[in-house]
């Protein structure tokens, strides 16, 4: 049994930053490294009473597994806010829900390995256990981690598929 927190950063009641994940957020000091990758500082957001925290549970088990947490139950509960305008990112929910499934991302393919920490900043996508992760999720990840991958080559760069259109 595995615990999740989708944790959310609220400005005036809109959401900043989010995150899913097994550590929970609880203060606006946890999202520093969210205002480090949007090139912004969190001393603003410090003690002012315009941002706030949320956090929710949800619990991996048999029946609700990491997939349907990420996919569909994390977003749905993310849903119950708006957007900051602005918003940097990727999103937390789709704007339209069309389909449960997880949007196809063949069109891109796996690029040359990625050998520095500054080598992925500078990549709006990379690839890594088989996915295509965007900034919004991968600059949430502790730089420690970060660097055990680069160092056994488990993060590679993305490249996009050209597509020839039939005649």
């Amino acid at each position: 049994m595995k615990i999740w927190w989708a944790s959310v950063l609220l400005h005036d009641n809109k959401i900043k930053f989010w995150h899913v994940s097994p550590y929970r957020y609880v203060s606006v000091d946890d999202y520093y490294k969210d205002f480090m990758c949007n090139g912004e500082t969190r001393n603003s957001a410090v003690d002012n009473p315009r941002y706030s925290v949320e956090t929710t549970a949800f619990i991996e088990r048999e029946e609700i597994t990491r997939d349907l947490i990420f996919d569909i139950l994390a977003p749905r509960w993310f849903n119950q806010w708006k957007l900051v305008e602005g918003y940097k990112g990727s999103r937390p929910y789709p704007e339209k829900v069309v389909s449960t499934k997880r949007p196809s991302r063949s069109k891109y393919i796996k690029g040359a390995a990625i050998t520095s920490i500054d080598d992925v900043m500078n990549h709006d996508y990379i690839y890594y256990n088989h996915k295509v992760y965007h900034k919004g999720w991968f600059c949430s990840w502790p730089v420690r981690i970060m660097k055990q991958y680069i160092e056994n080559h488990r993060i590679f760069s993305v490249i996009k598929k050209e597509i020839k259109e039939e005649s």
